[in-house]
């Protein structure tokens, strides 16, 4: 039996902006300032305190690719993804693990976000099937028992895309749903970075805002920052700098493929491959994105 089997019954922080009046986001905002500085977070340095078993930010950023990319093929929200990536980073910010270990905690956190936000979660069979069987339900749900044991079940969670999606309630009607998804594209790249980590929530969703809305020629609906921070300029140079870092990684890479070369059709069915060698992780992703979940339940 899992062992988040009920969930709590509530209007996420993430759905509560597009559901309350403009004048009551402000007061969403304001709670979302005060628990962001109480809240659970992982530390910043954790791939050089903690990490001393071989684990490189490399890994961290490829599993965050496949996580992304796996949530979108079983239809999960956006915040689920970003739920788990918050949960494996607190779990490695307590606890060292080898490369080969990575996929499981991965999957396992996908699992336990997806019981928190989900309504059609991932099950203990699902992720051993994903995984080819190599851990059994029983391991699975060992595993499962020490990240909540680690997260000392503190599964609520401020992250960036809350103050996003409050500040993008507040935009004019008609410009809602530009800044919305180009903040919805630009937010995965920052997070997946490890230096995000140095800052708070609300440093890094108001910078990745306000980059959409310049990107967009939008300048004027730039919002105040209400609340404490002495580093918004860094987080907006660090934010800044991941963005051209991938920019160039992007043209490196377009620049590498030989144009002449028959490019093989990707498989319209497969699970999303586990990142188990992270180094390869890169060669598949693309097809990972067209994956379609299917409930072990259904017919092949």
């Amino acid at each position: 039996m899992d062992l988040l089997d009920c969930l709590e019954d509530s209007v996420s922080l993430s759905s509560m902006a597009f559901m309350v009046p403009q004048d009551d986001v402000h007061d969403i905002l304001a709670t979302l300032f005060a628990r962001e500085r109480a809240a659970a977070r992982p530390a910043s340095d954790y791939m050089v305190r903690v990490q001393t078993l071989g684990m490189k930010a490399l890994w961290r950023a490829q599993v965050c690719d496949w996580m992304t990319s796996m949530a979108a093929a079983v239809d999960f929200e956006a915040t689920t993804v970003a739920l788990a990536i918050h949960y494996l980073d607190r779990y490695l910010s307590a606890v060292a693990i080898r490369q080969s270990e990575l996929e499981l905690v991965a999957l396992v956190c996908v699992m336990t976000a997806s019981k928190f936000h989900e309504k059609d979660s991932l099950t203990v069979a699902e992720v051993a099937q994903m995984i080819d069987d190599k851990y059994t339900p029983a391991a699975i749900l060992a595993l499962e028992r020490q990240v909540l044991q680690v997260l000392q079940w503190k599964l609520h969670a401020i992250l960036p895309s809350h103050f996003i999606n409050a500040y993008v309630a507040l935009l004019p009607t008609d410009i809602v749903d530009a800044v919305a998804d180009l903040c919805a594209d630009l937010l995965p790249t920052v997070t997946k970075d490890l230096s995000s980590l140095e800052f708070y929530p609300s440093e890094v969703g108001y910078t990745v805002f306000c980059a959409a809305l310049e990107q967009l020629n939008l300048v004027a609906a730039i919002p105040t920052y209400a609340g404490e921070s002495t580093r918004l300029n860094e987080c907006d140079e660090v934010v800044e700098a991941i963005f051209e870092a991938n920019i160039a990684s992007k043209r490196g890479r377009r620049l590498s493929i030989d144009t002449s070369a028959p490019v093989a059709a990707a498989p319209s069915k497969q699970r999303p491959r586990s990142p188990s060698n992270v180094e390869d992780f890169f060669e598949e992703e693309a097809a990972a994105r067209s994956i379609q979940r299917r409930r072990l339940s259904s017919s092949p």
